[in-house]
């Protein structure tokens, strides 16, 4: 589905992602409104779509879309391929290992039943059981 009623853009390509949801890309022009001041920042904001910037352009030239063909297939791209099965065994092979945490007080007594929290970075994840 196309998105309807852009303001300052036009819809450059329509499709749908491997998870067969409707995605598409506008090409948009804004206007700067103090043609004499340098823009030091841009802010994009949507009340309901996700900005992915593809490229800026600083111009004065209209904005016309060109059409692009895209493919959003690749070889092994079923959620059922062999590589994603291969994958899942390395990653609990190499990448998981069961964490055990000890918690003392000052004197180095053992703290039974403390709450802990665990803040993990980005790409990591754990699960929680006593």
């Amino acid at each position: 589905m196309a998105p309807e009623g852009l303001a300052n853009g036009k819809v450059a390509w329509v499709g749908k992602n491997a998870l067969n949801v409707d995605i598409g890309v506008t090409v948009s022009r804004f206007r700067n409104p103090a043609p004499g001041k340098v823009i030091a920042k841009l802010t994009f904001r949507s009340g309901v779509a996700v900005w992915g910037i593809i490229a800026v352009t600083l111009s004065d030239a209209a904005v016309e879309p060109v059409e692009v063909a895209v493919a959003l297939t690749y070889e092994g791209m079923r959620p059922d391929a062999e590589w994603r099965k291969q994958a899942e065994e390395r990653i609990e092979k190499i990448r998981k290992a069961d964490l055990k945490i000890l918690v003392r007080d000052k004197r180095g007594v053992p703290v039974r039943d403390a709450r802990v929290h665990v803040a993990l970075t980005s790409g990591s994840s754990a699960s929680a059981r006593r």
